[in-house]
């Protein structure tokens, strides 16, 4: 186990230890606070930002090297965001508080989250806790949102410039509709490209009519609001998009390593005729079993589950 010096990232990594020790059966956890790798049969990390080796910090290089160990296995766990973040009102709660944890991959579509047979009552609970109120899908409203993921630093975005992405998928759309277009870039600042990316959206807003650009540093409204009253949201695989499952709104996804991209409506050729035909409550019940708060995970309410399968 690869642990973090403090804070909720700790008390997680440290809450999954006592979970495996309520049902230790032949398992031994092996606390460890340095930088440099272990010999272990399994290991636990977050996931961790696609950077160039001169740029990564030791706590990043380690999540790095920790993978690079486990990729042929795939005896690893991670700790991933929760998909309905947007709804989370506090932060490091330990029950109203909830992390996704893929086994054996970082990317939804190799990871193994062991929730085939879901238990719907998880959802439930989770919807209760994060306030969620499940809305009729419906195609009103009039903008269509484009959620940019991270620069081309984050494990999620596989390397793709966000801004490159939006500006190729704004003009795809356009070939298909006349709607108002935002694009809403990531709210984090800090990554080195930002301010190329932020240019380049820039020009594109002013070359194509009725395209709006929305970044942390102006007019950057709370997303579960403009979500409500808009017309369908697009990703790349971000997890922005995800109050469009919630509020009723058409959501295309591009890639199929994203969450999401089960509910993804469409190629964005049938952006004005999108398939709302999905089956929304098995993903929000596979959704709820393989998401989970730091009190049941130092329970063992997810070691118990998963431990016969690793």
């Amino acid at each position: 186990m690869q642990t973090t010096s403090g804070g909720f990232k700790n008390q997680l990594m440290k809450a999954f230890a006592e979970g495996v020790m309520t049902d230790l059966d032949g398992w031994e956890v092996v606390e460890h606070n340095g930088l440099d790798l272990v010999n272990s049969t399994h290991a636990l990390c977050f996931n961790y930002q696609r950077l160039k080796e001169d740029r990564l910090r030791p706590g990043l290089k380690l999540r790095c090297d920790v993978w690079d160990k486990h990729k042929k296995d795939g005896s690893i766990w991670f700790y991933d965001g929760n998909i309905f973040v947007s709804y989370e009102k506090t932060k490091s709660h330990p029950h109203n508080n909830f992390v996704r944890i893929p086994y054996s991959n970082v990317y939804t579509d190799k990871a193994k989250y062991f929730n085939e047979n879901p238990d719907p009552n998880r959802w439930q609970n989770m919807m209760q806790r994060l306030q969620i109120q499940l809305r009729d899908y419906n195609k009103s409203g009039d903008k269509i949102i484009l959620c940019c993921n991270r620069g081309s630093g984050g494990y999620s975005g596989l390397g793709v410039n966000a801004a490159e992405w939006a500006e190729r998928t704004v003009r795809k759309i356009r070939r298909f509709t006349d709607r108002p277009i935002i694009i809403r870039q990531h709210h984090a600042k800090g990554y080195p490209a930002y301010a190329i990316d932020t240019q380049r959206l820039k020009n594109l807003v002013k070359e194509i009519n009725n395209v709006e650009l929305q970044n942390p540093e102006g007019h950057y409204p709370i997303l579960i609001e403009q979500i409500r009253k808009c017309y369908a949201v697009v990703v790349f695989t971000s997890s922005a998009g995800a109050p469009a499952v919630i509020e009723g709104k058409p959501l295309y996804v591009e890639h199929p390593t994203s969450f999401l991209y089960p509910m993804n409506a469409g190629d964005l050729s049938t952006i004005e005729n999108p398939n709302l035909n999905v089956d929304r409550q098995s993903f929000l019940n596979k959704l709820g079993d393989c998401h989970y708060s730091l009190e049941e995970i130092k329970r063992g309410v997810y070691w118990k589950k998963v431990k016969q399968y690793v």
